[in-house]
């Protein structure tokens, strides 16, 4: 039982103290009697004050027992509010009791347990079944927003959550729960008007209130924290499940991958690699540039696909045995602590057969576009050696002096250098290509293709024209697949205009990089079959006349230097191709 340091003063010594003070005082003994009397009074009446004071708080103080006791021990929401509820139903006289906590957005107030007198029954709500009231509106929405009870002695029953049909006024007090100066909840009782609720009540349910607000926010932080914890077991565990599923895929992936840190050191390698005669392990650290094979050995490879931001790039590398394969590296940027770009995934893709059956592909379509050439071949030797056989005739005729002599033979040594570098044209253009990249001087090396081709029967009748800008960057890029890609859209120019017309060639270069532009003026592309153009085995020609891989394979060669070709054409009024390239390296600051 709990004590007061200044107990009540006891009856004998204020007795004493009374007789004392009126044997000092004068007067006759009626007046001290009656003064003796008067201050007995006073004193009875501070007597019973004390005590009842001393009771009440004797009283608060086993209601904080109670109270304490009661709701101290449980952990879990539904049984602290179920004893919430019966410990304010036991205290105060109530017809109908809600407790009502407000919702973690702080927007409203959710009905969680309830008491009904004429059901002698506690209930308790879930999430879903729970009602929920407004903090913007009502009576209880003010009294939380105050932070102070609201009492009303007689009112509608309508403000009472769970009335459920109008009836006589009642007496409603709302108080709400508080804690560490955080609204948490509200206490709804309602009793009928002829029974209001008074100021006792309001200090009763006061000391439950302050007990129930601790311990609901102390539950409700408890939850929050092992809701926390579980959701953090189960992203953990979502994340391991992420990882390894993630790891399997890589490992079961067909191309080699690597994950490289930001200065291109590999720091993953999936097991794909063990067939170019790698161990996996044995590469953790070292760097990719380490691997390229051929042209690519000692350049920065990495770096062009990460300070660079080149997403796609075709390169070669070494395997455990010293071949070379070619293979397309592709890239993206990882997210790692808070910062893009401190790792980089490189997805490298064997196309070592690709590249192979390509090559095969552009010779046999180069041969094709000979055979279309050899035709024309016959006729331009066929005139240097008619003369050689008239200048041969005129020396073995005699009768011409020394003078006349040398200039036969002249002509000769001039007719079969004619002869020699048309053959030597052919040759050049049919041999396969090397696959060698070097800087190519557009201005120089274009006219020097159409020279070959400006002597052939299909070009007798057309007017060749060049429009080269000035100062034109080189491009880097493979000689032999530059030529391929002039004499395929030239022939088929020629090929369009049996009866002559006008070839134009020109040359532009704008934002680091070069345009190559060959225009027409022959019957044109029907507009249904422009985007065809491009397409494998299709072809407008007569059957016999063109394989339909000419254009296809300039689409790829283009493709394959990051560029790009297009076509324009207006039927009747001609066509126009432009192949754009990026400019080679010694452009590049």
């Amino acid at each position: 039982m709990p004590t007061f340091r200044d107990r009540p003063p006891e009856p004998d010594r204020g007795l004493r103290q009374a007789q004392s003070s009126l044997e000092k005082s004068p007067g006759s003994a009626v007046e001290r009697t009656a003064q003796l009397e008067a201050q007995l009074e006073t004193y009875r009446k501070t007597l019973t004050e004390i005590y009842e004071l001393y009771d009440k708080k004797i009283e608060e103080l086993s209601l904080i027992r109670r109270i304490s006791d009661s709701i101290r021990t449980p952990l879990d929401l539904e049984t602290l509010c179920r004893e919430i509820v019966d410990a304010v139903a036991h205290e105060i006289q109530v017809d109908r009791l809600s407790l009502m906590l407000v919702d973690q957005d702080r927007e409203g107030l959710a009905i969680k347990a309830s008491f009904d007198a004429g059901l002698d029954e506690t209930r308790f709500y879930g999430d879903l079944e729970a009602k929920r009231l407004p903090l913007d509106e009502g009576e209880a929405g003010q009294a939380v927003r105050a932070g102070h009870p609201v009492l009303l002695a007689s009112v509608s029953p309508e403000p009472d959550p769970l009335a459920q049909a109008p009836g006589p006024p009642v007496s409603l007090l709302l108080l709400p729960l508080v804690a560490r100066d955080k609204p948490v909840g509200l206490f709804s009782l309602s009793r009928p008007a002829g029974r209001p609720f008074g100021e006792a009540d309001v200090r009763v349910l006061t000391i439950i209130s302050d007990q129930a607000a601790t311990a609901l926010a102390n539950v409700q932080l408890f939850n929050e924290l092992a809701a926390a914890n579980v959701r953090l077991q189960e992203s953990e565990l979502r994340a391991r499940r992420t990882s390894l599923y993630l790891e399997s895929l890589l490992e079961a992936a067909n191309d080699v991958i690597f994950i490289l840190d930001a200065k291109g050191r590999i720091t993953y390698v999936n097991r794909k690699v063990e067939e170019w005669g790698y161990d996996k392990d044995s590469l953790m650290g070292r760097a990719l540039d380490e691997f390229m094979a051929g042209p690519d050995s000692g350049s920065d490879q990495a770096g062009r696909l990460i300070s660079r931001g080149e997403q796609v790039l075709e390169a070669g590398l070494k395997t455990g045995t010293g071949e070379r394969r070619d293979v397309l590296l592709s890239t993206s940027g990882l997210e790692g602590r808070g910062e893009r770009g401190s790792a980089w995934l490189v997805l490298a893709r064997d196309i070592t057969e690709r590249k192979q059956l390509e090559g095969q592909l552009f010779h046999s379509e180069k041969l094709a576009s000979i055979g279309i050439l050899a035709a024309g071949v016959a006729h331009e030797i066929g005139n240097p050696l008619s003369a050689i056989s008239g200048y041969a005739q005129i020396l073995q005729s005699g009768g011409i002096d020394q003078a006349e002599a040398e200039e036969c033979l002249e002509g000769i040594e001039s007719q079969t250098a004619r002869i020699q570098r048309i053959i030597e044209d052919l040759l050049n253009y049919s041999r396969p290509s090397a696959g060698l990249r070097s800087d190519i001087n557009l201005a120089e090396a274009v006219p020097q293709v159409m020279s070959m081709l400006s002597a052939q029967k299909a070009f007798k009748d057309l007017d060749l024209e060049y429009d080269l800008a000035d100062d034109l960057p080189p491009v880097l890029m493979d000689r032999d697949h530059l030529a391929q890609i002039i004499v395929n859209i030239a022939l088929n120019a020629a090929q369009a205009m049996p009866e002559g017309g006008r070839l134009t060639v020109s040359l532009r270069a704008a934002g680091g990089r070069v345009m190559i532009v060959l225009t027409d003026n022959g019957p044109g592309i029907p507009t249904e079959m422009q985007a065809r153009v491009f397409d494998p085995f299709f072809t407008t020609k007569p059957v016999g006349q063109g394989t339909g891989l000419g254009l296809a394979i300039c689409y790829k060669i283009v493709e394959s230097y990051n560029g790009s070709i297009e076509v324009k054409s207006q039927p009747g009024r001609g066509t126009s191709f432009t192949v754009t390239l990026p400019a080679g390296t010694s452009s590049r600051t």
